[in-house]
């Protein structure tokens, strides 16, 4: 694209005044699509770093964020970074407007489009306006040499991509060469490989952490760590659980803003959480107790590396994936918006107001839809994917629109995944939730143990013999349970209770238990599972699971007798995997129900037998 047309495209709207004004333009052609170099382009704080543009420092002040730096000869520099404005995989712009320096405003302008050879072209844009004649002239010329090293990268970027050769083109190794921590690195490595954890799997975390990038060693994501290094996500979990009992690593409860979803508040501890967070940013309370409220992340242990969070550019596009499209609007102005949607959930927010309008993309259909936004008048709740949206500002001040998906990524670790790792009740067993916290797990499947005729067996072989049984019953069911990564959440006199992230793991799971007392043990089983949505509360001085899902659970262990598995119909919808039991439908009265439940019981014994 042309300088003349881009700027036609997006046009000067400040008045330099007396001032002077200075920019650089430059385009380069990528062999890579439009989709695919956005995440790169728009990872503004790896590029910066990248064409060697300085570290930044960041400080949130009533909900603006204020940057500053140095430049050229120690200058300072010290700006308001206002929201950015983008539309996902076309263009992106950054303002700031300066108090310290010798600048009074800048621009930069990344500007996405498919060429004629199935790649893209980039177009960028810098402009300045400068309280000199004689900056104006160094960032002519500065700003050419900063678009050259801009093309470069982008074309080393585009190349990485293309071979397909590594996720991360601006990866920055800083290995630890200090002898004293490498051989501490040894000690932890020899340590959770004694605990038969995966060796390979041992062996990359050590090594991540010895030579990672510190962009993201700060702030460690464990499910998209294991994606990154191809390991299997339990076992690295496992991994990072047991390496905070080795020093090698802190875990990390981060509240997150359900709107900018942005990491407002990291806390060390469990019990640390309360009931309520803040966003300056959005200007909003919001709940810690929603599933998506709190991701858990790790940090590595200040005696292994000190890292500091990292910050060369801020606010990008690329720290808000969830957001499609986002642009302040001034009075009266509108904006048509070109966008390509997937199908599924999203909402329309204009952020000082706090309006926003639900709508959802549908399956059928590519054609053009056309909607006006005005929080009083009728708004089309469905639209199809591919269209153009006008959206204006009908306000009397200038207001900041945001259209974001409202499905969360699938690679955050939540508090049910969590709490679902043996290793971690077993380890922070004593870090429970404050008094009147309540946390959501989302889904679990609930499972429950009994042992049928425990009254009479007590009588029949005494107490003491009983009681050794009972534990010997407990060893072998908590080995089953793990086996099919769950976690036994208590025990009630001779019961348990355990949850399973998925279903198919926790039918497993039941049917072996059957099978391991059958007839000839000492103890039969009645087993009852259930699947649905249960929080997480501080009772009896330790973590415990409550709501419908537990009771009804509960409840259902009246269906079954020795051998069986009563499961409920929500259950049943959820598994994936054929059942080869034989069943039977049972109808289960429950307080407050008018009507009774439909409970399937399966008989795991004797269908096991009629196979043989």
């Amino acid at each position: 694209m042309e300088k003349q047309q881009f700027q036609k495209l997006y046009p000067w709207s400040r008045d330099t005044g007396e001032h002077h004004f200075a920019d650089a333009y430059f385009t380069v052609d990528l062999p890579v699509s439009p989709e695919e170099i956005w995440p790169v382009l728009t990872d503004t704080s790896r590029l910066n770093r990248a064409i060697g543009l300085g570290r930044r420092f960041e400080e949130e002040r009533d909900g603006v964020l204020h940057s500053r730096e140095k430049i050229l000869w120690g200058v300072p520099l010290e700006w308001i970074e206002h929201p950015w404005s983008w539309v996902q995989h076309n263009h992106a712009t950054a303002e700031r407007e300066y108090s310290v320096g010798p600048f009074h405003f800048f621009r930069c302008i990344f500007h996405v489009e498919q060429n004629p050879n199935g790649g893209s072209t980039v177009c960028v844009q810098f402009a300045w306006i400068c309280k000199s004649a004689l900056w104006a002239f160094l960032l002519r010329i500065g700003g050419k040499k900063v678009g050259a090293a801009m093309a470069r990268v982008l074309e080393r970027a585009a190349t990485s991509l293309r071979n397909k050769n590594a996720e991360n083109p601006y990866l920055v190794c800083t290995p630890i060469t200090e002898r004293a921590v490498t051989k501490r690195l040894d000690g932890i490595e020899a340590e959770l490989l004694s605990l038969k954890l995966d060796a390979t799997v041992v062996r990359s975390l050590i090594g991540y952490i010895k030579c990672g990038d510190e962009m993201d060693l700060y702030r460690i994501r464990p499910l998209r760590l294991a994606k990154s290094l191809k390991l299997p996500e339990r076992e690295l979990l496992r991994a990072c659980i047991h390496g905070t009992k080795a020093g090698l690593l802190n875990l990390s409860w981060d509240i997150i803003c359900p709107h900018c979803r942005g990491v407002r508040e990291e806390s060390g501890a469990l019990s640390e959480i309360s009931k309520r967070g803040h966003c300056d940013v959005c200007d909003i309370d919001f709940s810690t107790q929603s599933e998506n409220s709190i991701e858990i992340t790790f940090h590595v242990h200040p005696s292994i590396r000190t890292v500091e969070k990292q910050v060369f550019c801020s606010a990008e596009p690329a720290k808000k994936t969830h957001i499609k499209w986002q642009a302040s609007l001034l009075p009266g102005q509108r904006d048509v918006v070109e966008l390509e949607l997937a199908p599924g959930p999203y909402r329309l927010r204009e952020v000082s107001s706090k309006n926003t309008c639900p709508l959802t993309v549908s399956e059928e259909g590519q054609l053009e839809h056309h909607w006006d936004v005005a929080w009083n008048s009728d708004v089309p709740k469905t639209m199809s994917g591919k269209a153009s949206y006008s959206v204006a500002n009908t306000s009397s001040e200038i207001s900041h629109f945001v259209l974001e998906e409202l499905w969360w990524e699938r690679d955050i670790l939540r508090p049910g995944a969590l709490f679902c790792v043996p290793e971690f009740q077993q380890i922070f067993s004593r870090d429970c939730l404050a008094a009147g916290v309540q946390l959501d797990l989302g889904n679990q499947s609930i499972l429950f143990t009994d042992i049928v005729g425990s009254t009479k067996f007590y009588q029949d072989v005494g107490d003491a013999a009983a009681f050794a049984t009972v534990v010997e019953h407990f060893e072998e069911l908590t080995a089953l349970i793990l086996k099919h990564e769950g976690a036994v959440i208590k025990t009630i006199g001779d019961a348990v209770m355990a949850a399973f992230h998925t279903p198919d793991n926790c039918l497993k799971a039941a049917s072996e238990a059957q099978l391991a007392f059958g007839p000839g043990k000492k103890v039969r089983l009645r087993i009852s599972v259930h699947y649905g949505p249960v929080i997480a509360v501080n009772w009896n001085t330790g973590k415990d699971y409550f709501g419908h899902v537990v009771n009804f659970a509960a409840k259902m262990q009246s269906c079954a007798g020795a051998g069986e598995v009563a499961v409920s119909e929500i259950f049943l919808s959820k598994v994936t995997e054929t059942l080869p039991f034989s069943a039977k439908t049972v109808e289960l009265a429950v307080a407050g129900m008018k009507e009774k439940a439909r409970v399937r019981v399966f008989d795991c014994v004797a269908t096991k037998k009629s196979a043989a």
